[in-house]
């Protein structure tokens, strides 16, 4: 499939991907996203450059009040850059899966899961009477608040390696003992368009309206009268690990549990976008002790550091790797500095002590 994707160098490949059937095993729970869907409101369309490995996604989405969505990607090896319905820009790292080399392929395959665990087998089929090859894939999707299991094929025409049609299956939990099964069926309309009838910033993310966000665009100095730190926009920590740059960072209201007043984040330099390796929440003194503790397993060691300005409690623990989170107490703001649950250049010691000890007031 992906041989016919570059074999056209002269046509840009034009696929309208259309919803023709939503199904569940049961009436889903009320005021959820999929009880106010009508296939009619879906749609996503793609146009993929298999020459030079490009591909501009429309994605249209419907909504609970009744609204539709539209959102924009260029993807490119390099990055996805978006822009949300509402008009917000972000970019992240590539997404490939299902054994895709390509991030034009996994496009057209409509993976959407950077947490996918899966695995894909071929098979001989027919579909509308036309012999197809039909692409498997079974597995999990893993989020922050479910793992639901799936199904896909993907339906591809024998002679011309085009999709043609898609069936996804996928069992999701709701409540604790509850499982709703859903299936989308849909298909694939899909032409070549002559290069040179679209415009020179076609695959440009400019075109979509993407703008280069500032991730210091939402901090200032102050929140609600709690200094605000941060590691500066770059933060080389000297342990020989890649710097660190800013991802995002924002003011907070502080308002509901656990109540931090600021969050930013930080991804490495030159690393995947998107991937935030540290973070950092923070809390005036009084919402930090108002916040439920946290729990240590056995073997927790604690380690006191004493800074020019306050003091740090770097913690260290086993949770499938050396873990470590640090709690620094300065006179107005406490900073809870925490890993992503991965072990990375920065889930040591050293580095750890460089972070607490570069924490300095925002500008």
């Amino acid at each position: 499939m992906e041989h016919a994707l570059l074999s056209n160098s002269d046509g840009v490949l034009h696929a309208r991907v259309v919803v023709q059937s939503i199904d569940s095993s049961e009436r889903p729970p009320e005021g959820s996203d999929i009880d106010a869907y009508n296939p009619d409101d879906f749609g996503i369309e793609l146009w993929i450059d298999g020459r030079d490995g490009i591909v501009r996604v429309e994605e249209r989405l419907p909504v609970p009040d009744g609204e539709l969505h539209i959102a924009h990607a260029i993807v490119r090896d390099d990055g996805t850059f978006r822009v949300a319905a509402d008009g917000q820009s972000r970019d992240v790292d590539s997404l490939r899966c299902r054994g895709a080399t390509s991030v034009a392929l996994a496009q057209l395959m409509l993976c959407r899961n950077y947490l996918e665990k899966s695995s894909t087998s071929v098979r001989e089929a027919s579909y509308d009477g036309q012999p197809v090859i039909v692409l498997v894939t079974a597995g999990d999707l893993p989020s922050h608040d479910w793992n639901s299991s799936f199904e896909h094929r993907l339906y591809v025409d024998a002679s011309s390696l085009m999709p043609v049609a898609g069936d996804d299956r996928q069992t999701v939990p709701v409540g604790d003992q509850k499982r709703i099964d859903y299936r989308v069926r849909y298909r694939y309309d899909t032409e070549f368009v002559e290069r040179s009838l679209l415009s020179s910033e076609f695959f440009e993310p400019s075109s979509i309206g993407y703008v280069e966000r500032d991730p210091a665009a939402n901090l200032r100095a102050d929140a609600d009268g709690m200094p605000v730190y941060w590691l500066g926009r770059e933060f080389d920590p000297g342990t020989g690990a890649a710097p660190l740059v800013l991802f995002a960072g924002g003011i907070h209201p502080g308002t509901y549990p656990p109540g931090y007043r600021a969050l930013l984040s930080y991804e490495q330099a030159g690393g995947k976008r998107g991937r935030p390796m540290i973070s950092m929440q923070e809390f005036p003194p009084e919402a930090w002790r108002a916040r439920p503790l946290d729990t240590e397993d056995a073997g927790t060691i604690r380690e006191e550091i004493a800074l020019p300005a306050g003091r740090a409690v770097l913690v260290r623990g086993q949770d499938g790797y050396e873990a470590y989170r640090a709690y620094v107490y300065f006179e107005e703001t406490v900073v809870f500095v925490m890993d992503h649950g991965e072990p990375t250049d920065y889930t040591n010691r050293a580095t750890f002590v460089a972070i607490i000890n570069g924490l300095r007031p925002y500008p």
